[in-house]
């Protein structure tokens, strides 16, 4: 649960802000079929006018959601898939960070949890024995 909470929270959030899903392509220059100008909707259903120029920066889709490359946790920069790298070096460094953070809360509770039912294991199963030598005196 802890590993759940902590990448769907503004912890695990971290990884993938701004949510743009935009990575600059690999050559990165947009190809000369999509030099020109555009028609095109947004989601809103509004119209807009796109212009390409030669040599702008080309992007390619992303999914900058780290929960949908397994295994996700920790969430830290080197879970990004290799031809997918989306993160500054200041996210990185943050996602780095609050990524072992978590991982630490989560083996921390474990440990604690695994202590507590030591203790209710041990409480059942190996009682303490202790000796009266009450016809001795104190000893």
């Amino acid at each position: 649960m802890c590993p759940f909470l902590l990448q769907h929270t503004p912890i695990g959030a971290h990884t993938c802000w701004a949510l743009s899903d935009a990575c600059i392509a690999t050559n990165n220059v947009a190809p000369s079929n999509y030099v020109g100008t555009f028609n095109a909707t947004t989601g809103a259903g509004a119209s807009v006018h796109v212009v390409v120029h030669e040599g702008d920066e080309a992007y390619k889709f992303c999914n900058q959601d780290l929960s949908q490359y397994p295994p996700v946790f920790p969430a830290v920069p080197s879970k990004q898939p290799a031809d997918s790298k989306w993160m500054t070096d200041d996210q990185a460094f943050f996602a780095r960070f609050f990524g072992w953070i978590g991982f630490s809360v989560f083996v921390t509770a474990i440990a604690i949890f695994l202590n507590l039912l030591r203790r209710r294991v041990t409480r059942f199963c190996c009682q303490t024995y202790s000796v009266r030598c009450e016809h001795l005196g104190k000893i």
